[in-house]
C-alpha cells in the first residue's frame, strides 16, 4: 500500500505525517527531500508525538530500496503490564540508526535520507495515534497501517530469582537467532518497598547466550572477549505503599547474527512484582 497524500499542508510548512490504528500494521511513505529528527538528551523529540494505552505503543521508519540505510524508532513506554493497558506513567523514546550526538547534554540529530521507507505501527490492543513533522515530506500525509508487520510482544515468564550478597537478583531474557534484522524495545516493570536499595539493568550479548541464560550486573558471559553491551539506568515512580521501577529502550539486531537480550534486578529485598516484555518489530533490510 502506498501513502496518500493529505490536502492539508502543516501549519509550518512543512510535511507532517500521521499514522493512526489499533494493531500493528505496515505502509510506506516517500521523503522527497533528507530529514532531520532533534532528539534531546531524555531521548525525546518536539516532532513527534505518540499516544495510545498498551505497554509499548509507536512507529517504527525504515529506509528501503537502493541507497544508505536509516531506522527512526518512536515509541512510548507507558509503565503498564497487559495488553491495552492505561498508562501509569508515559516515557517517550526516540533514537535511530544514523544518529550523531551534538552536545554534550546527549542531544542528537537522526538524519533520514530522501528515498521510501516503510511504516510499521506498534499497537498494543488498542488505538494509537502518531504525528511526525518530517521536513522532507513534500505535503502532509495520512497513514493506517494494514497487513502483518511481523510485530510480536513477548512477556519474559522464566524470571529466575537467586540469592546475592545484597539481597536477591531477578533475571529473564530471550535470545533471537540470525534473521534479516529487526529492532527490539524492551520494558522492565518491578515494583519495590520505598527505601529499598535497587538497580535494574539490560545486557545485550551478541554470538552467544549467557551462562545459564542468567543476566547479571556485569553482562558475565562464558567468552569473557564476547561482544556485549550495558545499560543501567531506571527511573521510579511512587505508589502506595512501593515504588515502581522502570527500565526501557530499545535496540537494532543486526542481520545474520544471534542476539540476546536479558534484564536484571538487584533488590536489598524481595521484589513485590515483577513484568518484563521485549516487542520484536521485524525489519525488511532493503525491500
Amino acid at each position: 500500500m502506498v501513502a496518500t497524500p493529505s490536502t492539508v499542508a502543516a501549519a509550518d510548512g512543512k510535511g507532517v505525517l500521521r499514522i493512526e490504528g489499533s494493531s500493528d500494521g505496515e505502509s510506506w511513505i516517500y521523503l522527497d527531500n533528507p530529514s532531520k529528527v532533534s532528539i534531546d538528551g531524555a531521548m525525546r523529540s518536539d516532532q513527534i508525538k505518540v499516544a495510545g494505552r498498551g505497554r509499548v505503543v509507536g512507529v517504527v521508519l525504515e529506509r528501503v530500496g537502493a541507497g544508505p540505510d536509516a531506522v527512526l524508532i518512536a515509541l512510548n513506554y507507558n509503565a503498564c503490564g497487559t495488553r491495552a493497558c492505561e498508562p501509569l506513567q508515559v516515557s517517550e523514546y526516540v533514537d535511530g540508526t544514523q544518529a550523531t550526538t551534538t552536545a554534550e547534554d546527549g542531544s542528537r540529530t537522526v538524519r533520514l535520507p530522501a528515498g521510501r521507507y516503510r511504516v510499521v505501527l506498534v499497537a498494543d490492543g488498542a488505538p494509537v495515534t502518531a504525528r511526525l513533522s518530517l521536513g522532507g515530506l513534500a505535503t502532509s500525509t495520512s497513514l493506517r497501517p494494514s497487513g502483518d508487520a511481523g510485530v510480536a510482544f513477548h512477556k519474559i515468564r522464566d524470571i529466575t530469582e537467586t540469592p546475592a550478597p545484597a539481597g536477591v537478583t531477578y533475571s529473564g531474557g530471550r535470545t533471537y537467532p540470525p534473521s534479516r534484522g529487526a529492532v527490539v524495545a524492551f520494558q522492565e516493570l518491578y515494583r519495590t518497598t520505598p527505601g529499598a536499595a535497587a538497580v535494574t539493568g539490560t545486557c545485550i550479548i551478541y554470538g552467544e547466550a549467557p551462562p545459564a541464560d542468567a543476566y547479571a550486573p556485569g553482562c558475565p558471559t562464558g567468552d569473557l572477549a564476547s561482544d556485549r553491551q550495558q545499560f543501567i539506568g531506571p527511573t521510579t515512580a511512587p505508589g502506595a505503599g512501593e515504588v515502581l521501577l522502570i527500565g526501557y529502550g530499545a535496540t537494532a539486531i543486526a542481520p545474520s547474527q544471534q542476539t540476546s537480550i536479558g534484564h536484571y534486578f538487584v533488590s536489598a529485598v524481595p521484589a513485590i512484582d515483577t513484568n518484563v516484555t521485549q516487542v520484536k518489530i521485524p525489519l525488511n533490510c532493503k525491500r
